[in-house]
């Protein structure tokens, strides 16, 4: 046998075998990572689900309550929104008065709050070219 082609074969040999336990290592480093990961992923899951039935036991007792509460609050929106339109109507009855008696103002100047007054009109503190309307003084005649 030659030595030197023995030499060579244990050579390549050796090398093989070296890169497969070398592969071997890898792929088990690698397995147990991954098992490893799984684990801790499990565990999380685990106790994210167990956080979440608690929370949802915790929070069943509360729904009746804040049904509750929800409907008072409903009941307080309702109530404010009702007195909102009656403001609302209000205002634009003002505003609507208002110009009214501006058209009265532009129509009969300062003699306006004088007819505002006998025609039970009324009459708004308004300015004219002419004078400021006083709602002490009286302007019939």
């Amino acid at each position: 046998v030659d030595k030197r082609a023995f030499a060579e074969v244990d050579s390549q040999l050796r090398s093989s075998l070296a890169e497969a336990l070398s592969t071997i290592s890898r792929n088990t480093d690698n397995r147990d990572r991954a098992q490893a990961n799984e684990s801790r992923k499990a565990a999380h899951a685990e106790r994210s689900s167990e956080a979440a039935q608690e929370a949802a036991q915790s929070a069943q007792p509360a729904t009746e309550l804040d049904e509750a509460q929800a409907a008072v609050i409903r009941e307080e929106i309702h109530k404010i929104n009702r007195q909102h339109d009656a403001l609302k109507d209000e205002l634009r009855d003002k505003d609507r008065d208002h110009h009214r008696d501006q058209r009265i103002v532009e129509r009969y100047g300062a003699a306006a709050p004088c007819l505002g007054a006998e025609v039970g009109l009324r009459v708004n503190v308004f300015t004219t070219p002419d004078r400021q309307y006083d709602p002490d003084k009286s302007y019939t005649t």
